[in-house]
């Protein structure tokens, strides 16, 4: 009996869905994230191994006929520990294993492993995209620290637009007096040495700042709003990049995941403007990414097993 597992990784969290050769649910689970530069290579194998074990233990599927793609975090940007992954996942007990960027398993499943581009803005940012020759290329993703358009730079942007407003540099808006109502009591100066003392050093609790910032651009707050359209720019250009690198000669669908798009018109509609001199359709994904590993691995398989899981991928209950 032939099973498909798919992994999503992340930096906090990892989900599984295994399923049979009909696409058919077989069990799901989660777990703590598996970015080797936060647990190590060897707990990755193990984490992800452990979770293997249990799931195909419960459903009953205990043997090699399994084919499983992991979405690792940060795979493929550094040399020595991929070649240590991969020498860890030689190892794997179960069928047929493959490793890929997590970005690879998000493109498959938002657009089904069909031509395109997709665009990641959460914490970081980054795009990939395929071609109709099976080319495929990355775009940003150089550090969630530097990413445009992501919520580390996005809560940065809204610090800059703080400490500006506090000395007059640009017109004060809701943006500075949100700042003072996170830190009742203190004057700006202290504030500022707080944010550094307690934001700058952790990249999610910087990226937690574009909840203010999105909270004043859904009030109309103009500042905000103007960075969001700053973002949508810095995001286009991943695109048009691939876009062009790509060779593209026709209308492609462009999809998007990550917290940021979770705003809604606020980064989307500034987006679209950015992106109407392109030939591209904006679009939803069609799947989340632990279904886009599972349509990868049973495209390791064969063409025939992947037309069949893309036809039941939705009825697999996540």
């Amino acid at each position: 009996m032939t099973s498909y597992l798919g992994i999503d990784g992340g930096g906090t969290k990892t989900l599984c869905l295994l399923v049979d050769e009909e696409g058919r649910k077989l069990g799901s689970c989660r777990f703590e994230g598996i970015s080797h530069k936060q647990i190590g290579t060897a707990n990755v194998y193990g984490n992800v191994l452990e979770a293997a074990e249990h799931l195909l233990h419960d459903a009953g599927r205990q043997d090699n006929d399994v084919y499983t793609v992991i979405g690792v975090p940060c795979f493929g940007e550094d040399a020595d520990a991929d070649q240590e992954l991969l020498r860890l996942f030689g190892q794997w007990p179960y069928g047929k294993v493959r490793l890929v960027n997590d970005v690879e398993i998000a493109w498959a499943g938002a657009l089904s492993m069909k031509e395109g581009i997709h665009l990641v803005a959460g914490t970081g940012s980054i795009a990939l995209g395929v071609n109709d020759a099976g080319e495929s290329r990355r775009c940003g993703g150089w550090s969630e620290y530097l990413d445009e358009g992501a919520g580390t730079w996005l809560g940065k942007k809204a610090i800059e637009a703080f400490t500006k407003q506090a000395d007059g540099r640009i017109k004060e808006t809701g943006i500075h007096s949100a700042f003072q109502a996170m830190f009742p009591g203190k004057d700006d100066l202290t504030i500022m040495g707080l944010l550094e003392q307690k934001y700058y050093p952790y990249r999610d609790r910087l990226a937690s700042l574009q909840k203010l910032l999105s909270d004043c651009a859904k009030q109309g707050d103009p500042e905000a709003c103007r960075i969001y359209e700053e973002a949508a720019y810095e995001l286009s250009l991943m695109v048009k990049a691939l876009y062009r690198n790509l060779h593209f000669q026709k209308q492609v669908d462009v999809s998007y995941t990550g917290g940021i798009f979770q705003n809604g018109e606020i980064i989307l509609k500034p987006l679209e403007r950015e992106l109407s001199g392109l030939p591209v359709i904006l679009k939803k994904p069609d799947h989340e990414p632990v279904c886009g590993a599972v349509l990868m691995a049973a495209g390791m398989h064969s063409d025939e097993a992947y037309r069949t899981i893309l036809a039941r991928i939705d009825e697999a209950d996540l």
